[in-house]
């Protein structure tokens, strides 16, 4: 007696899927182990790039706005003891504090603890730092907008052309008229070079002497000469425009920001 085999009912969620759409638990686990391998392996490669550009991403950021800021003042704080360093051995005192490369001057940070408690010490700092400050003034650049408000105020002056038929006094006075406003950028001009030569270069002559020396030493002697007599109010000044272009960076971020 033959059985008839029962149709085989088929579930109704089943019957919804489509060839397509069956599990195929064979087919998807070695593509998960790839692509999980594949993921760490990127981060990793991620990290290691990060790591390897960190010193690109230091400098990127000392050279912006922001990061000049601190590089200058940090020079500035340099050469400023090199100049300190300069007055008090020409005030009288007996020993280097500011290590520097290529000299061999007997040099040692500890030496500033002896020298703190020296009146010659506080004489040089407020000396030098009176001749930085005065030679950093003289020297600044002048903003964009001050300059042009000095300019706006004196537009309007026109001096007429010079008359033959004018007596010397008229000429006199418009020769006046014209130079008005120039001696003080003269007398400027006179008081810095007053400054650099009278207390500056005999001070940090005597410390860096770059002439009658032996021959290893004149490009190290003249180098630190140079820094101690114009690194100070040069350092200042670029702190001063790193400090106005940063503000101005800032400034527009936070127009962006509300806009």
């Amino acid at each position: 007696m033959r059985v008839q085999q029962q149709p085989q009912q088929t579930r109704p969620e089943d019957a919804k899927r489509s060839p397509q759409t069956q599990p195929q638990t064979l087919g998807r686990i070695p593509s998960k182990r790839k692509a999980g391998v594949g993921a760490i392996l990127k981060r990793v490669l991620d990290l290691i790039v990060e790591i390897v550009s960190i010193p690109m991403h230091i400098y990127v950021w000392l050279v912006s706005p922001q990061g000049s800021q601190l590089v200058f003042f940090v020079m500035g704080f340099i050469v400023f003891g090199l100049s300190i360093e300069s007055y008090y051995r020409a005030a009288g005192g007996t020993a280097n504090f500011i290590v520097k490369p290529f000299i061999d001057d007997d040099a040692d940070f500890a030496n500033i603890i002896p020298a703190l408690s020296t009146g010659a010490f506080w004489i040089a700092a407020i000396v030098s730092l009176a001749v930085q400050t005065v030679q950093s003034w003289l020297t600044r650049d002048v903003e964009p907008d001050e300059a042009q408000a000095d300019y706006e105020a004196v537009k309007h002056h026109k001096v007429p052309a010079a008359d033959p038929q004018n007596i010397d006094i008229v000429e006199g006075r418009r020769q006046r008229y014209k130079k008005a406003g120039t001696k003080t950028e003269w007398q400027k001009a006179l008081l810095l070079l007053l400054v650099y030569l009278a207390i500056d270069i005999p001070a940090n002559y005597k410390q860096y002497p770059f002439l009658a020396v032996m021959a290893d030493r004149i490009l190290p002697n003249l180098i630190y000469f140079l820094l101690a007599l114009f690194g100070t109010e040069v350092c200042i000044n670029l702190w001063k425009d790193a400090r106005r272009k940063a503000k101005a960076q800032t400034r527009s971020r936070q127009v962006e920001v509300l806009n």
